[in-house]
């Protein structure tokens, strides 16, 4: 505005006299006093802009449009700068908890950070290893059957660890031995259970038969019922008196009955002779609940025998046989 200001000084000044600022003309034509940017207005002659009022407002308007359209750049300088700041610097989120280091709950997955062991995976290892001892008894193969249940306990928590446990392989080896061992047994069983099931129910009948020739008091039948082994260790007197304890008890009652329970067949490999081990339950009027003992029975000509009843006759000291002494 400035430079516009002389130029227009320069093109007045050399067509008049020099002129004063306040300078009174004629025609009550004046110089006016210059603005705050230094600018000049000439109200001079025909030479100077404008003659009139109207002219001199058109120039004051053109001086504040001009003032506007700096203010309206200077204001886009300065919007356009934090522009540049937000695109080039990111903003910060100063939220404390941010900082936090945070746990995965994938843990140990896809890393090689350190994976806990399932402790159900490793008592299941050592009740497979302990499965073995169903081939010694029969009565072991529960542990087999609790290796698996434990088995499949341990693969749920491993699998819904989401990757924070492991113990597959031993959860694995621990199925492997139970199966192995608790399938030899139970094949073993199931075998000889069809092998022994016409043995089992020839004892079955022999012990049933020597509750009821006890019950009526032939004892001379019953003593049939004993191997030739027992009769040699026990006479039919000795036999008679400590048999009838079975008829009548002044604890237990009389005699109702004989039942059988679990039976073990084994064989003597140096004869081949069979023998079998056999609960026996013997029922009477008074007694809440059966008295059990173990007999031992053996095959003779096709004939299954007892040779020890101990609970009436143990066996004596020194005797070579299984059966009962006098």
């Amino acid at each position: 505005m400035l430079a516009g200001g002389i130029l227009q000084t320069r093109q007045i000044l050399p067509q008049c006299d020099i002129i004063e600022l306040r300078q009174k003309l004629w025609g009550h034509r004046c110089i006016k006093l210059t603005d705050l940017i230094d600018e000049l207005t000439f109200v001079h002659d025909s030479f100077t802009f404008a003659e009139t009022q109207a002219n001199a407002v058109r120039i004051e308007s053109d001086k504040h449009s001009d003032q506007l359209e700096t203010q309206s750049v200077m204001q886009e300088t300065r919007s356009d700068h934090p522009q540049t700041t937000s695109t080039s610097t990111p903003v910060v989120d100063d939220d404390p908890l941010a900082h936090l280091h945070k746990m995965s709950t994938t843990a140990g997955l896809g890393s090689q950070e350190y994976v806990a062991v399932n402790g159900m995976a490793v008592f299941a290892l050592v009740l497979g290893l302990a499965s073995g001892f169903a081939l010694f008894d029969r009565l072991f193969l529960v542990i087999p059957l609790i290796t698996i249940i434990i088995s499949i306990f341990a693969i749920l928590q491993i699998r819904r660890s989401n990757g924070t446990q492991t113990g597959l392989g031993l959860v694995g080896i621990a199925l492997l031995l139970a199966l192995v061992f608790g399938g030899i047994v139970g094949t073993q069983w199931g075998t000889e259970g069809f092998r022994t099931r016409e043995d089992r129910r020839a004892i079955t009948a022999m012990a049933q038969q020597l509750g009821e020739n006890v019950k009526v008091k032939k004892y001379d039948e019953a003593y049939k019922l004993f191997s030739s082994r027992f009769q040699q260790n026990v006479p039919f007197k000795t036999f008679q008196e400590r048999i009838g304890y079975m008829t009548e008890s002044s604890v237990w009652g009389k005699l109702k009955d004989v039942q059988t329970g679990l039976m073990q067949f084994q064989t003597d490999e140096s004869t081949g002779a069979k023998f079998a081990v056999v609960r026996m339950l013997i029922n009477f009027e008074k007694g809440d609940r059966p008295v059990p003992d173990d007999l031992t029975v053996r095959k003779e000509q096709d004939q299954w025998r007892i040779e020890g009843f101990p609970s009436l006759f143990p066996p004596q000291r020194g005797a070579g046989g299984a059966g009962g002494g006098g």
